[in-house]
Protein backbone atom coordinates (compact mmCIF):
# COMPACT_ATOMS: atom_id res chain seq x y z
CA UNK A 1 0.00 0.00 0.00
CA UNK A 2 2.91 2.71 0.08
CA UNK A 3 4.45 4.31 -3.12
CA UNK A 4 7.00 6.38 -3.06
CA UNK A 5 9.05 8.28 -5.39
CA UNK A 6 12.68 9.23 -4.76
CA UNK A 7 14.76 12.10 -6.99
CA UNK A 8 17.59 10.43 -9.50
CA UNK A 9 19.11 13.77 -8.45
CA UNK A 10 20.39 14.61 -5.09
CA UNK A 11 17.87 11.53 -3.38
CA UNK A 12 15.37 13.79 -2.29
CA UNK A 13 11.95 11.82 -1.31
CA UNK A 14 9.67 13.41 -3.71
CA UNK A 15 6.39 11.86 -3.01
CA UNK A 16 5.13 9.09 -0.71
CA UNK A 17 1.48 7.92 -0.90
CA UNK A 18 0.37 5.58 1.99
CA UNK A 19 -2.90 4.32 0.59
CA UNK A 20 -4.35 2.49 3.81
CA UNK A 21 -7.95 2.69 4.82
CA UNK A 22 -8.18 5.06 7.55
CA UNK A 23 -10.15 4.55 10.34
CA UNK A 24 -12.46 6.80 12.97
CA UNK A 25 -10.76 10.00 13.85
CA UNK A 26 -9.05 9.69 17.35
CA UNK A 27 -6.14 12.27 16.94
CA UNK A 28 -6.92 16.14 17.12
CA UNK A 29 -6.82 18.73 14.29
CA UNK A 30 -3.70 20.49 16.44
CA UNK A 31 -1.78 16.73 17.09
CA UNK A 32 -1.83 16.38 13.54
CA UNK A 33 -1.20 19.88 12.68
CA UNK A 34 2.19 19.32 14.79
CA UNK A 35 3.06 15.62 13.68
CA UNK A 36 3.26 17.26 10.34
CA UNK A 37 5.74 20.13 11.35
CA UNK A 38 7.79 17.47 13.00
CA UNK A 39 7.75 14.76 9.87
CA UNK A 40 8.96 17.96 7.55
CA UNK A 41 11.61 18.76 10.40
CA UNK A 42 12.83 15.43 10.38
CA UNK A 43 13.41 15.47 6.63
CA UNK A 44 15.50 18.75 7.25
CA UNK A 45 12.89 21.35 6.00
CA UNK A 46 13.17 23.27 9.29
CA UNK A 47 12.57 26.76 6.96
CA UNK A 48 8.72 25.92 6.10
CA UNK A 49 5.13 27.71 6.86
CA UNK A 50 2.52 26.29 7.18
CA UNK A 51 0.31 28.22 4.86
CA UNK A 52 -3.72 26.44 5.07
CA UNK A 53 -4.77 23.02 5.56
CA UNK A 54 -7.95 21.22 4.47
CA UNK A 55 -9.80 17.95 6.10
CA UNK A 56 -10.95 15.55 4.24
CA UNK A 57 -12.59 12.75 5.84
CA UNK A 58 -10.32 11.56 8.52
CA UNK A 59 -7.49 12.87 6.51
CA UNK A 60 -6.18 16.24 7.49
CA UNK A 61 -3.49 17.65 4.47
CA UNK A 62 -1.44 20.97 5.29
CA UNK A 63 -0.07 23.27 3.00
CA UNK A 64 3.99 24.39 3.80
CA UNK A 65 5.77 26.99 1.52
CA UNK A 66 9.39 27.82 2.10
CA UNK A 67 10.42 31.45 3.48
CA UNK A 68 13.64 33.47 2.91
CA UNK A 69 14.20 36.26 5.01
CA UNK A 70 10.10 36.32 6.57
CA UNK A 71 9.24 36.37 3.09
CA UNK A 72 6.84 33.27 2.24
CA UNK A 73 7.99 31.67 -1.43
CA UNK A 74 4.59 30.10 -2.82
CA UNK A 75 5.96 28.52 -5.46
CA UNK A 76 8.15 26.05 -3.24
CA UNK A 77 4.78 24.30 -1.41
CA UNK A 78 5.02 20.76 0.18
CA UNK A 79 2.03 18.97 0.96
CA UNK A 80 1.49 16.51 3.91
CA UNK A 81 -1.27 14.70 4.78
CA UNK A 82 -1.95 12.94 8.34
CA UNK A 83 -3.80 9.92 9.18
CA UNK A 84 -6.22 11.03 12.20
CA UNK A 85 -7.02 8.04 13.00
CA UNK A 86 -3.36 7.28 14.22
CA UNK A 87 -1.44 10.55 13.59
CA UNK A 88 0.78 8.75 11.09
CA UNK A 89 2.22 10.85 7.81
CA UNK A 90 0.38 9.05 5.14
CA UNK A 91 0.96 11.29 2.27
CA UNK A 92 3.89 13.70 1.48
CA UNK A 93 4.70 15.82 -1.62
CA UNK A 94 7.61 17.80 -2.53
CA UNK A 95 7.37 18.34 -6.46
CA UNK A 96 6.45 22.02 -6.24
CA UNK A 97 9.08 22.44 -3.55
CA UNK A 98 11.79 20.37 -5.71
CA UNK A 99 10.91 21.63 -8.63
CA UNK A 100 11.02 25.78 -8.02
CA UNK A 101 13.13 26.20 -4.48
CA UNK A 102 16.12 28.31 -5.09
CA UNK A 103 17.70 31.21 -3.39
CA UNK A 104 15.99 34.35 -4.00
CA UNK A 105 17.72 37.72 -4.98
CA UNK A 106 16.40 41.09 -4.50
CA UNK A 107 13.14 40.74 -2.17
CA UNK A 108 13.16 44.21 -0.87
CA UNK A 109 10.19 45.93 -1.34
CA UNK A 110 10.07 49.52 -3.51
CA UNK A 111 6.39 49.90 -2.92
CA UNK A 112 6.08 51.63 0.58
CA UNK A 113 3.96 49.79 2.80
CA UNK A 114 2.07 52.49 4.04
CA UNK A 115 0.76 53.16 0.26
CA UNK A 116 -0.97 49.79 0.04
CA UNK A 117 -4.32 50.97 1.42
CA UNK A 118 -4.98 53.71 -1.48
CA UNK A 119 -4.29 50.22 -4.14
CA UNK A 120 -7.10 48.47 -3.01
CA UNK A 121 -11.09 48.66 -3.00
CA UNK A 122 -12.53 50.84 -0.83
CA UNK A 123 -15.07 47.93 0.66
CA UNK A 124 -11.76 46.20 1.70
CA UNK A 125 -10.15 46.71 5.31
CA UNK A 126 -6.68 45.14 5.40
CA UNK A 127 -6.22 42.87 8.71
CA UNK A 128 -2.33 41.80 7.91
CA UNK A 129 0.32 42.69 5.51
CA UNK A 130 2.86 40.29 4.80
CA UNK A 131 5.64 39.73 1.69
CA UNK A 132 5.42 36.53 -0.53
CA UNK A 133 6.60 35.18 -4.10
CA UNK A 134 3.95 33.87 -5.88
CA UNK A 135 3.53 31.62 -9.14
CA UNK A 136 2.75 33.49 -12.43
CA UNK A 137 2.29 32.56 -15.88
CA UNK A 138 4.95 30.38 -17.32
CA UNK A 139 8.20 29.48 -14.98
CA UNK A 140 8.13 33.56 -13.53
CA UNK A 141 6.93 34.94 -10.53
CA UNK A 142 6.35 37.72 -8.68
CA UNK A 143 7.43 39.54 -5.67
CA UNK A 144 4.36 41.11 -3.56
CA UNK A 145 2.69 42.09 -0.20
CA UNK A 146 0.22 39.78 0.58
CA UNK A 147 -3.07 41.59 2.45
CA UNK A 148 -5.31 39.66 4.83
CA UNK A 149 -8.43 41.93 4.11
CA UNK A 150 -11.66 41.23 4.92
CA UNK A 151 -15.31 42.26 2.62
CA UNK A 152 -17.86 44.79 3.95
CA UNK A 153 -19.74 41.44 4.09
CA UNK A 154 -17.36 39.74 5.61
CA UNK A 155 -15.38 37.72 3.50
CA UNK A 156 -11.81 37.03 3.99
CA UNK A 157 -9.95 38.37 0.31
CA UNK A 158 -6.15 38.04 -0.82
CA UNK A 159 -5.33 40.78 -2.38
CA UNK A 160 -1.60 40.13 -3.78
CA UNK A 161 0.11 43.68 -4.88
CA UNK A 162 3.26 43.32 -6.81
CA UNK A 163 6.14 44.93 -3.93
CA UNK A 164 8.05 46.19 -7.38
CA UNK A 165 5.58 48.33 -9.48
CA UNK A 166 2.54 48.68 -6.81
CA UNK A 167 0.36 46.68 -9.53
CA UNK A 168 -2.30 44.14 -8.04
CA UNK A 169 -1.49 41.04 -9.40
CA UNK A 170 -3.87 38.24 -7.67
CA UNK A 171 -6.56 38.45 -5.64
CA UNK A 172 -7.96 35.48 -3.61
CA UNK A 173 -11.45 34.62 -1.90
CA UNK A 174 -10.53 32.33 1.29
CA UNK A 175 -13.53 30.02 2.09
CA UNK A 176 -13.08 29.05 5.84
CA UNK A 177 -15.02 26.21 7.64
CA UNK A 178 -14.99 23.30 10.19
CA UNK A 179 -13.08 21.47 7.95
CA UNK A 180 -10.11 24.20 7.16
CA UNK A 181 -8.99 27.29 4.49
CA UNK A 182 -9.54 26.71 0.86
CA UNK A 183 -8.88 29.71 -2.16
CA UNK A 184 -11.11 30.26 -4.13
Amino acid sequence: NLNVAVTKQGGYLSYLVNSRQIGERSVSEEDCLQAAARFLNSMGYSSMKQTYYEINGNLITINYAATQDKVTCYPDLMKVSVAMDTGEVVRYDARGYLTNHKTRSDLAPTIEQGTLTEKISPLLTIQKTSLCVIPSDGTSEKFCYELECISEQGDHVLVYINAQTGKEEQLLILYIDENGTLTL
